[in-house]
């Protein structure tokens, strides 16, 4: 779901007073709810901000143990979406290849993510190990 808007529910504490941050503060922690963009996802929890175009300084970090619930785009619609991003027709990748162009950079890479999903295809391997060097690591 990273790039994606999402609906998280997640557990706060009481704040700070920001005249007195070396004091502790004590209470009841509560739920928030809020549609955030969801930036980065790891064992430890997620980073999420208010704008899709977040500087670093904009995200913030969610435990895991904290969220109460995370609701997205469903995992049907994730493959779906992947399948249309990522689709590479497999005869032009070959032309590619075959006879790169200066401008094209990206056919290495290119490459490489198609195999990721054809791993079999000897065809698109051969021609990539072929490739000049300067073309398969922009």
């Amino acid at each position: 779901m990273v790039g994606h808007r999402v609906i998280l529910q997640y557990l706060v504490g009481p704040k700070l007073d920001p005249d007195n941050p070396d004091q502790e503060v004590r209470g009841q922690p509560e739920a928030v709810t809020g549609a955030y963009w969801l930036h980065a996802s790891s064992r430890t929890g997620i980073e999420i901000s208010r704008s899709l175009s977040a500087e670093a300084t904009d995200l913030f970090f969610v435990p895991w143990s904290s969220i109460l619930v995370l609701n997205g785009v469903s995992r049907s619609e994730l493959e779906e979406e992947a399948g249309e991003s990522f689709a590479i027709d497999r005869q032009k990748l070959l032309e590619r290849l075959v006879d790169p162009q200066a401008k094209d950079s990206g056919v290495g890479l290119d490459a490489r993510r198609y195999l990721t999903y054809n791993p079999d295809d000897e065809e698109v391997r051969q021609a990539l190990e072929q490739l000049p060097r300067s073309y398969q690591f922009p």
